[in-house]
């Protein structure tokens, strides 16, 4: 039965991804307004944390390391939050930097009101050595790319 489970979760995965390709295919032949494109892009990277969330929690539960998920977790929103300032950075996208920015302030909420609770003191010293090098390496980008960063945000 959970192989049957877990092939139905990858075909409705693959609809998911057909679906999300063929919304992004049919936005770049039409003209539409600037706003629905930057809302079809906050849905793909919304889709794409989720999609990676889901399958750490499956194959942690799988490995049947249940508890070390909250960990797993946060390092994975922390860096998947990086690599969208990247690519916010590199391609000129602010509302990408910007929720890349929320979804850190989420990990960093999650960290200090749930984690810390039921972690023992070496994971809860990985996790924040882990998001302050994140946090270090996102400040670094925001600094070296300042003018960048300037005229983006004056258009």
């Amino acid at each position: 039965m959970a192989h049957l489970t877990s092939a139905f979760r990858y075909v409705s995965l693959a609809f998911l991804a057909l679906l999300l390709v063929s919304g992004g295919l049919t936005l770049r032949k039409n003209e539409l307004p600037k706003d629905l494109v930057l809302a079809y892009e906050l849905c793909i990277y919304g889709a794409v944390i989720w999609w990676c969330s889901d399958e750490l929690i499956q194959w942690m539960s799988r490995l049947h390391a249940d508890r070390a998920y909250k960990l797993s977790l946060s390092i994975l929103w922390g860096s998947y939050a990086l690599f969208m300032v990247v690519i916010g950075i590199w391609r000129r996208k602010v509302h990408l930097r910007i929720s890349a920015i929320f979804l850190f302030s989420i990990t960093l909420l999650k960290l200090f009101l749930y984690d810390i609770a039921h972690l023992a003191t070496i994971p809860k010293t990985i996790i924040f050595i882990a998001l302050g090098i994140l946090l270090l390496i996102v400040s670094f980008l925001y600094i070296k790319n300042k003018e960048w960063i300037e005229q983006d945000l004056l258009k």
